[in-house]
């Protein structure tokens, strides 16, 4: 129809899907469920936010014919996915700061300053039924969720100086160990082993979660170099490795981190095989970067809205691009293209192969500095929806005759 779902400016918009046949929009003061096939909103469910509330972060969870969203600052309540209706309401005394659903199971991150100390608990809801399973932390934590896997979750504690890995059933913790001798960011588990950053020795460590067992470890940093920062990603029973060096001119008031290498390992610790950057590839620190394995490609983006593509199983360098924008945001691959947005309010489509940008939609006015924040979901091989800071909710046809026919519409 044209017409906006909102006339207030969402600073952050959040949207995600259910099934094939639903997407829900949070907007400032409502959440939106649209019936895809009838191109129409189902229903809306009216959030009342006091001025103080901070709605530009509102998640939302989707899982088993229900919907989660916090209401800031301290609720969650989980509605019916057909009818709108509220199953149940969760209220707490501290502040939600973010919702993650797996297997039935609501982790709900809250935070609260207590003596001028961040006090932040990770608390378990039955997705069902909205009852209390666990708790994580107390009144001295400082509890935030890393990593969320169907059996297990990872967190740290940055207050009492630990990492953990608890049981996502009980909450029991089956692994714990100092912070200070771990990587700051990296950990990983599958099937039963935990993988984390050793920072002291400059290597990756396998362990085999049920007994503690090392299994074998991968030493990151070469003989003649100095201390090498490692992020590490998990892809199809393979480990990622990107080394890079940390710089901080004295004349810029900034970090800037310099790319080393590529190195894919299978899951015994064998080298695959190994990428390295040209010397002096460069990018302000402030700047996110993220790997995503789509189709058999390794996409690696960073910088200034910067996008390489590397063949997963060679290793080899297929292509690079980069867009107006100075980051990317979501990023997705249907048979021969890849599709994405920037904060530059553009809706990207490009060529899986060459890389180049075969067209794109201005969706946003580009505002400069932070720039314009579109926010994407797919479903299925058939629609990507992408949801705009002003309102709008845009749907992509991915299937090449009906796009010849309507490349999208827009509600």
């Amino acid at each position: 129809s044209g017409e906006k779902v909102d006339e207030v400016f969402m600073e952050d918009p959040a949207i995600c899907t259910f099934s094939s046949e639903r997407v829900f929009l949070a907007v400032k003061d409502s959440l939106l469920c649209f019936d895809v096939l009838k191109r129409e909103k189902m229903w809306e469910f009216p959030i009342e936010t006091g001025l103080d509330c901070h709605f530009y972060r509102r998640m939302l969870a989707s899982g088993k014919e229900r919907v989660y969203v916090e209401i800031q600052p301290s609720s969650v309540i989980c509605i019916n996915v057909e009818s709108g209706d509220i199953l149940w309401e969760y209220i707490i005394e501290e502040d939600i700061d973010g919702l993650t659903f797996s297997k039935d199971r609501l982790i709900v991150e809250t935070k609260i300053r207590r003596d001028r100390l961040l006090n932040c608990t990770l608390i378990c809801l039955d997705g069902e039924t909205g009852e209390e399973l666990w708790v994580i932390g107390d009144s001295s934590s400082n509890a935030t969720l890393k990593e969320m896997y169907d059996d297990v979750l990872i967190f740290r504690d940055s207050n009492k100086s630990y990492i953990a890995v608890a049981d996502m059933n009980s909450g029991a913790l089956l692994w714990k160990e100092p912070y200070s001798s771990w990587g700051e960011f990296t950990t990983l588990y599958y099937d039963g082993v935990f993988y984390f950053d050793d920072s002291r020795e400059d290597r990756l460590v396998s362990v085999n979660l049920g007994t503690g067992e090392e299994l074998w470890s991968y030493h990151y940093r070469k003989a003649d170099e100095e201390n090498k920062w490692v992020h590490v990603t998990f892809f199809d029973e393979k480990i990622l490795l990107l080394t890079y060096d940390i710089y901080s001119p004295w004349y810029k008031f900034r970090t800037e981190r310099i790319l080393d290498n590529l190195v894919l390992l299978d899951k015994n610790g064998s080298v695959l095989w190994e990428y390295t950057f040209a010397k002096g590839t460069r990018w302000e620190s402030s700047i996110n970067s993220y790997f995503e394995m789509l189709e058999g490609t390794i996409f690696f983006v960073w910088g200034e809205g910067v996008i390489e593509a590397f063949d997963a199983e060679t290793g080899e360098k297929l292509w690079a691009n980069q867009i107006k924008g100075s980051w990317i945001r979501d990023l997705e691959v249907v048979g021969e293209r890849v599709y994405m947005t920037g904060n530059d309010g553009r809706f990207y489509c490009l060529d899986v192969v060459t890389g180049e940008i075969l067209w794109f939609l201005q969706a946003e006015k580009y505002v400069g500095d932070g720039g314009t924040k579109l926010r994407m979901t797919r479903i299925g091989d058939g629609i990507i929806f992408v949801a705009t800071s002003s309102g709008y909710l845009y749907a992509f046809f991915l299937d090449v005759e009906q796009m010849a026919q309507e490349p999208f519409f827009r509600i």
